[in-house]
């Protein structure tokens, strides 16, 4: 019964149109889970973005996966500190596709921030700016929420 569900559930994810430009993920380069916004999920992200990204082929030490590793703390350390009274959960979404990695974080409280606000999420947009990455903050029409994305080249390196 699950392998039926599996191949099923593989056909409709096929069907979906990709959220940007670039080409669909691989098979099996694709992770999303929900976490609580709890302290103790910031480490627990991070490790887990290092394990499905070197697992999926990308080199322990390569500046992008630390650039992705600092991106991932940076985004759950601010749903933790700023979301969790409203969004007692949090969104994370790994992939990995031919020449570029994605990461999405996602909670359900009401406020977007901005980069111009400084902080951690100022961290990350110069560091998206030095990869010649995309950082997008969008609201969430169904939750009421919001999803900070970041779009990392593979083949970048950060600029000098």
């Amino acid at each position: 019964m699950s392998r039926r569900w599996g191949r099923r559930h593989r056909r409709d994810w096929e069907r979906v149109p990709p959220a940007h430009e670039d080409p669909p993920v691989a098979a099996g380069r694709h992770l999303a889970l929900s976490l609580p916004a709890l302290p103790p999920t910031i480490p627990l992200a991070r490790r887990t973005a290092q394990i499905r990204f070197t697992t999926w082929g990308l080199p322990r030490g390569a500046a992008v996966l630390d650039a992705t590793l600092l991106i991932v703390t940076e985004l759950v350390t601010n749903c933790v500190r700023h979301a969790a009274e409203r969004s007692p959960e949090l969104g994370l979404t790994l992939s990995l596709g031919d020449s570029y990695l994605e990461v999405l974080v996602a909670d359900r409280h009401p406020r977007v921030p901005t980069v111009a606000a400084g902080g951690g999420l100022r961290v990350i947009a110069e560091l998206v700016d030095d990869f010649g990455g995309r950082l997008a903050i969008v609201p969430s029409t169904l939750s009421a929420g919001k999803t900070v994305g970041v779009q990392l080249p593979l083949s970048a390196e950060p600029a000098p």
